[in-house]
């Protein structure tokens, strides 16, 4: 997976309704002071808005990244992981394939699931077995 930055800035949001774009701008506001340009936020229930949209928190997601892309030459990425991601996690989808799929959904305005592959690890189920015991 390329991310163009070897440092990432996450947020962990627990809040019972989606991140609004308040906490987008925060969040984009300490990238940008700190000259980071990957970022994941990490929120129970996501962004508002709609993930293919350009409206609302995703939207605002998008919108930057454009800003940033040809203002000033910053390849700036800041995705969402939600409770959705970790069940997708439990079914055998790792972790770095869904931030692949969610940045080239951010790329292309399209929902990250397009961009998931079917993937079973023969070995998953052992893993989870063992993970259990723990």
């Amino acid at each position: 997976m390329e991310i163009d930055s070897d440092i990432a800035l996450g947020e962990c949001k627990n809040y019972d309704a989606p991140i609004g774009v308040t906490y987008v701008g925060k969040f984009y506001s300490l990238m940008v002071s700190t000259g980071v340009i990957f970022g994941i936020i990490f929120t129970q229930k996501g962004l508002s808005g709609s993930e293919n949209e350009y409206h609302d928190s995703y939207g605002l997601t998008k919108v930057l990244r454009i800003i940033e892309k040809y203002q000033n030459n910053r390849n700036l990425t800041i995705l969402t992981f939600t409770m959705e991601d970790y069940e997708k996690m439990e079914k055998g989808v790792s972790f770095y394939e869904l931030i692949k799929a969610k940045k080239l959904a951010l790329q292309l305005s399209s929902k990250y699931d397009n961009f998931i592959k079917e993937y079973h690890h023969e070995g998953t189920e052992a893993i989870k077995q063992k993970v259990q015991t723990l």
